[in-house]
């Protein structure tokens, strides 16, 4: 049995939400699965995935935004051993647009790492077209440097193939502060 075929309105949302999910199939968490039922979804909406992920990751990086929204817009807090940090991540297909606010963006992170006593603040610009992290952070340039193998340079470093705040970032943290 087959099961219902959604219309073709539907399928376009779900191939988005699954676009969304694994960051257009480059996160450590997509699955062949996932691929498939995208590919099928765009099949029934008549959209091509590319251009669905570039207007997905486009979307909702607008150059007047508030910092302190896109900050907040995918914001979670973490207690690893005795540290305390706060972790936002924007996923976008032109993450220089976004740095191109870096000192915006790095007083509302001091803000914020003062109101809630944080250790470690971190901005993941997460690039789908770069297939990598533009990490902008606030706090120890040698928890960035051990924890990620990377020379930090002026609050930013890059992640090579690094999309994934849960499956990639986190776990590098626990394993150095853990």
């Amino acid at each position: 049995e087959r099961g219902l075929i959604p219309t073709p309105a539907l399928a376009g949302l779900m191939a988005a939400a699954i676009l969304s999910d694994t960051v257009m199939f480059k996160s450590p968490t997509c699955t062949s699965r996932d691929i498939a039922m995208a590919e099928r979804m765009s099949r029934i909406a008549h959209v091509s995935l590319e251009e669905l992920g570039h207007v997905l990751f486009s979307a909702g990086i607008a150059d007047n935004k508030p910092v302190e929204d896109l900050i907040r817009s995918d914001f979670k807090e973490f207690h690893i051993a005795e540290y305390r940090l706060g972790v936002s991540q924007i996923t976008c297909i032109d993450s220089d647009r976004v740095l191109a606010r870096k000192e915006e963006l790095l007083s509302a992170m001091t803000r914020m790492q003062r109101r809630h006593g944080y250790d470690l603040v971190m901005l993941m610009l997460t690039d789908v077209l770069l297939e990598g992290t533009q990490l902008l952070y606030l706090g120890s340039d040698d928890t960035i440097r051990n924890a990620f193998s990377v020379e930090p340079k002026d609050n930013t470093v890059f992640l090579p193939g690094v999309m994934s705040r849960k499956k990639q970032v986190i776990p590098m943290l626990t394993s150095l502060w853990g």
